[in-house]
């Protein structure tokens, strides 16, 4: 009856374990951030659809622009060469004499006559002098309208194109990230049902409780601070019920038997000590009081007024780096020009630390990718991407990797 009972308590421990070790999924941060991201990606494109339909019915109204200007040019030239015949033939035959023309008339209706052929000639002259005035400057209105309207046309594309490839960036960014939570939670996964098939075969009470604290460390380092502590809560029941079972199947086997009593009491005390070891956590120097909280209001100063620039270190133009570096300066600390090099300059703490005037950090320790100043509550402000302004974000959309408060 004993060995019926260390089994059927090893197959309990095993059943109970396999459920606190559910395999993890991937963040609910991870899998929001994404989402979001697809549909900014499917309205951006929705706006660049419309876009194009616009330019191709700007490219028809360019058309018949220039389809003016060309017929514009064309009558401006026809009379540009009509004008200087008129001048050539009137300097040939001496004919810029009007008042000779009109007293070599041979009666007075006759000089009637060519004075109002004159009148007309010189009406016309002056009409085609002012017409040719008048179209000149169309085209020069004409002209400039064009250039506007290709211009305007060619920013909202290169804008619209670089908001696409910015958000086409992101999403592959949180593809690769949801991707290696899927692996780690499938070999935690795949861990704790190992560890479970031993705990379920185990000969012993103290075996399976061993093994179901092996089950249970394979996805310790995988699952956050809420779920460390349901752990906890369903091993500490996983002990109770072992006890439990075997205080009671060893006094019905033995009637009061003190030598399995004090096995019982032992095995329990032995599976206590085995699935209250405390969880693996990442381990963080204590750090001192955040001291520079003051930066918050200068680094805010610039939203929505300074543009990402590659490279940039000055209000005329910041990448995320060389924003903290400026920031911070101003307010008389000397930082790292670039990122990985920024994480060094005071003392890691975890995200949830994290105080005005720290600086979060986006990517591996040592090869970060993106810097932000903390404004706390989960908020900070950075210099996003290309084709963007400094601005502020949550920690909730776009969560960092870790925190260091500026010594």
């Amino acid at each position: 009856m004993a060995k019926n009972f260390l089994s059927k308590s090893a197959l309990t421990l095993a059943t109970i374990t396999l459920m606190s070790v559910a395999a993890p999924s991937v963040s609910a941060d991870t899998t929001s951030d994404l989402k979001n991201v697809n549909t900014e990606i499917a309205t951006a494109k929705q706006k660049l659809t419309t876009a194009q339909d616009k330019i191709g019915s700007n490219t028809q109204l360019q058309l018949k622009q220039a389809q003016k200007i060309s017929d514009l040019k064309q009558d401006i030239s026809e009379r540009s060469d009509q004008l200087q015949k008129q001048a050539r033939s009137a300097q040939v035959n001496n004919s810029g004499s009007v008042v000779k023309f009109i007293s070599d008339s041979e009666s007075f209706s006759d000089a009637i006559s060519r004075s109002i052929t004159v009148a007309t000639v010189v009406h016309a002259n002056n009409r085609a002098m002012q017409q040719q005035r008048d179209d000149k400057a169309e085209v020069e209105s004409q002209q400039t309208a064009l250039n506007k309207s290709v211009k305007k046309q060619k920013d909202l594309q290169i804008q619209l194109m670089q908001s696409s490839a910015n958000l086409d960036s992101k999403r592959a960014e949180l593809t690769a990230k949801k991707n290696k939570e899927d692996q780690a939670a499938q070999k935690a996964a795949a861990e704790a049902k190992k560890a479970a098939k031993e705990a379920s075969e185990a000969k012993t009470v103290a075996a399976a409780t061993k093994a179901a604290d092996t089950a249970k460390d394979s996805t310790a380092d995988n699952e956050q601070n809420d779920s460390v502590k349901d752990d906890q809560a369903v091993s500490t029941q996983t002990v109770q019920l072992a006890n439990n079972k075997t205080q009671t199947k060893t006094n019905a086997s033995n009637n009061g038997s003190n030598n399995n009593n004090k096995q019982a009491i032992r095995v329990g005390h032995s599976s206590s000590q085995n699935n209250n070891r405390a969880p693996k956590k990442e381990s963080y120097t204590p750090a001192p009081a955040a001291s520079y909280g003051s930066v918050t209001s200068l680094a805010q100063s610039f939203v929505g007024k300074s543009p990402y620039k590659m490279g940039g270190t000055t209000p005329a133009g910041f990448d995320c780096s060389g924003f903290v570096q400026y920031v911070f300066g101003k307010q008389g600390k000397s930082l790292p020009r670039v990122t990985s090099a920024q994480e060094n300059a005071g003392t890691k703490i975890s995200v949830g630390q994290a105080q005005a005037g720290d600086l979060y950090f986006w990517g591996s320790r040592g090869s970060s990718y993106h810097v932000a100043i903390a404004l706390g509550g989960g908020s900070y402000v950075h210099a996003p991407a290309p084709g963007q302004k400094v601005s502020t974000g949550s920690t909730h959309y776009y969560k960092p990797s870790f925190a260091v408060r500026v010594n």
